[in-house]
């Protein structure tokens, strides 16, 4: 599905049917949302092209008019468009079902190498002596179950206001492991295309089953992308942390992420993330900034109905004054690889499989803050 009419249409495609495809995009560009669908709408009856009706539905959504959009949006998915339509019409499908509620679910089977992160050197030397680490627990593989339960619901008439709730973790066999995230935020959106909208939020993190933290906190988003599937979304957010055991990490983190991507081949969207943030906290030695970096590839096949996506971040960390125990200032550097694969023309109930798999290695001057860490996860996820 092209941005040319003339495509859908073949040898028949007139000059007329393309200038009025071309007038339906203007309307749409200058506000002129019901302008634009009665014009989509006209050409769509005589066409009956794939691609208009696409540019109908739209228009129609712009308009406010959520559930004759909705019919024709499923009507075009119907019509197998390639994949990177697909991810644009399920983009406005979920908008739409917030408005009657939505909820979403997903799970699947996850082995984690290293979940708290624990070092996995054997000896440490800490001020010239050398010590035998013992963190306690089994070193080896842990098999937990992922989970994700995820809603969201207008609650304004106008449709600006949006509600949503999440709780995701993963659970192992040994609840030493276990992590949950539980989060509610309220949004207002300003605009839609493109999108900008403020985020309040709260989430409490527990952490082998016990609260870890709890952190309220504000955000600003701005998103915006292209027919070509080219992206590029900021994120703007502070908070603040309280940790109920460890009282001297209380206090403010604040961070700013950005990122990008371009399609350079047919099923080939490169693209980068940058991110920075900042840590200030009741004790220095704790307070920290970190500086992100990651190279993103997104892959998509026709031929196997296979997507995939690659990534490699690397992260410095350096923290505020020295450890209070080690006596040195701890600096991090943190390399990571992450592959997905995920099979969207099998599904169960709407949830297609996918395998996620991360390889990360941290390595700190303090030696007992580096590790290594692997995982697998197995799961069903939503897909349209």
């Amino acid at each position: 599905m092209g941005t040319s009419f003339a495509h859908d249409e073949g040898a028949t495609a007139s000059f007329n049917y393309q200038a009025r495809f071309e007038e339906g995009l203007k309307s749409i560009n200058e506000g002129r949302y019901l302008a634009a669908s009665e014009i989509f709408s006209s050409l769509y009856s005589q066409t009956n092209s794939p691609r208009v009706k696409l540019e109908w539905a739209r228009s129609l959504y712009l308009a406010g008019q959520k559930n004759q959009s909705e019919k024709l949006f499923k009507e075009v998915l119907d019509s197998d468009p390639p994949f990177m339509v697909k991810e644009r019409i399920g983009g406005y499908l979920d908008d739409i079902a917030i408005t009657k509620g939505k909820f979403d679910y997903s799970f699947g089977l996850m082995v984690d190498s290293n979940p708290r992160t624990i070092t996995n050197s054997q000896v440490l030397n800490i001020f010239g002596q050398s010590f035998k680490y013992d963190p306690g627990f089994n070193r080896g593989n842990q098999l937990g179950l992922n989970y994700l339960l995820d809603g969201s619901k207008s609650l304004d008439d106008s449709e600006k206001i949006i509600g949503h709730f999440s709780v995701g973790g993963t659970k192992f066999d040994t609840s030493f492991f276990d992590k949950t995230s539980v989060q509610g935020d309220v949004t207002y959106r300003f605009s839609d295309e493109p999108r900008l909208q403020a985020k309040l939020g709260l989430e409490r993190y527990y952490f082998g089953g016990k609260t870890l933290y709890d952190s309220p906190s504000i955000g600003l988003r701005h998103s915006s992308g292209d027919e070509a599937g080219g992206y590029w979304f900021t994120d703007l957010k502070t908070g603040q942390m309280f940790y109920p055991e460890y009282s001297y990490m209380n206090g403010n983190l604040s961070s700013l992420t950005t990122s990008f991507g371009k399609p350079f081949f047919p099923g080939v969207t490169l693209g980068l993330e940058l991110g920075i943030d900042r840590a200030r906290v009741n004790q220095n030695s704790y307070a920290f900034h970190t500086e992100t970096f990651s190279g993103v590839v997104n892959l998509i096949s026709v031929e196997y109905s296979l997507k995939s996506q690659i990534k490699l971040t690397g992260a410095y960390r350096k923290y505020g004054d020295a450890d209070p125990i080690f006596g040195d200032t701890r600096i991090d550097r943190r390399n990571g690889i992450y592959l997905s694969f995920i099979k969207p023309n099998i599904k169960f109930f709407d949830l297609a499989p996918s395998i996620d798999l991360g390889w990360e290695k941290n390595n700190s001057n303090i030696e007992i803050y580096s590790y290594r860490r692997i995982t697998t996860v197995f799961s069903l996820k939503k897909v349209y």
